[in-house]
C-alpha cells in the first residue's frame, strides 16, 4: 500500500516490492528496488523519512519518526529484520538490524554494522561501522567482515522459512539454555568476585584462576557462530516470501 498523510504522497524508487499488507505512507522518499514484507511499515507521518536503494524490511518491521522533532534516514543497501524497529533515527549503507532489535530516537548507526537479534540502541547513541553490536543497551562486541555481513543479510528471508521447522526451534531451544546457564555462572563468579576481591581460594569460583573477564570472552566466543540461528524466531504466516534481489 502507498499511503498519503494530509498533502504528502511517498516518492517511492522503481522496481519497489511491496507485500499485501505492507505500506508506506506520507513523507517518504524510498531509493530504488525496496522490498518490504507483510506489515512492514515506513510511517512518515509527521517528519521525512529517506530510505537508499535496495533496502529490504522483514515482515512487521517499522520505520518511523518523532513528530515534528526528527525524521528518519536510512541508507543503501540496509536490512531490518521482522518485528524491527527504526524510529527517528540514522542508519548507515549496508547496515543489519536484527529480528525484534530497536534503534532509538536520536541514534546513528554506521556504515556496514551488525545490530545482533533483540538489541536496544539507546537514544542518541553513536555506534561507529563495522562492528557487531549486542545487548540492552548494545555493546560492541567484534569487528565483522563485510562479507560475513552480506551473508547474514541474505539469510534474513531464508530463516523466516527455516524458524518454522521443529527441528531447528528444539535447536534453538537447547542452545539458548546453554547460553543462559553459562550467563547465570558468569554473573554468579562476577558478584562474588567483587565480594571477595579476588583473593579468597574457594574452587567453585576459582578466583585466582579465571579472571571475570576470561569468562567474558569465553561467552562472548560460545554465542559468536550462533548468532543467525539465534536470531530465527518461529511465525506461522503462510503468506509469499519475499527475496533479497
Amino acid at each position: 500500500m502507498i499511503l498519503d498523510y494530509l498533502n504528502h504522497h511517498p516518492d517511492l524508487g522503481l522496481g519497489a516490492r511491496i507485500a499485501s499488507l505492507g505500506a508506506v505512507i506520507g513523507r517518504s522518499r524510498v531509493g530504488a528496488r525496496p522490498t518490504l514484507g507483510e506489515y512492514a511499515t515506513v510511517r512518515a507521518d509527521g517528519e521525512n523519512i529517506g530510505i537508499g536503494a535496495n533496502a529490504w524490511f522483514g515482515e512487521h518491521s517499522t520505520v518511523h519518526i518523532a513528530d515534528q522533532i526528527l525524521g528518519a534516514a536510512v541508507g543503501d543497501d540496509a536490512t531490518v529484520g521482522r518485528y524491527g524497529v527504526v524510529h527517528a533515527c540514522t542508519l548507515g549503507h549496508g547496515v543489519v538490524i536484527g529480528e525484534s532489535s530497536v534503534v532509538m530516537d536520536g541514534a546513528r548507526v554506521g556504515d556496514y554494522a551488525l545490530i545482533a537479534a533483540d538489541t536496544v540502541v539507546p537514544p542518541r547513541k553513536d555506534l561507529p561501522g563495522g562492528f557487531l553490536y549486542a545487548g540492552h543497551p548494545a555493546k560492541r562486541m567484534r569487528a565483522i567482515a563485510r562479507d560475513e555481513l552480506a551473508a547474514l543479510a541474505h539469510s534474513l528471508p531464508r530463516q523466516s522459512r527455516a524458524a518454522a521447522q521443529p527441528e531447528v526451534q528444539l535447536l534453538q531451544a537447547r542452545l539458548r539454555s546453554r547460553l543462559r546457564a553459562f550467563s547465570d555462572r558468569l554473573h554468579r563468579h562476577h558478584v562474588h568476585h567483587e565480594e571477595c576481591g579476588g583473593n579468597c581460594a574457594r574452587s567453585d569460583f576459582r578466583c585466582r584462576g579465571r579472571e571475570v573477564s576470561e569468562l567474558q570472552r569465553e561467552l562472548s566466543k560460545m554465542q559468536r557462530p550462533f548468532l543467525p540461528l539465534l536470531s530465527m524466531r518461529p511465525h506461522a504466516s503462510q503468506g509469499r516470501t519475499l527475496h533479497r534481489a
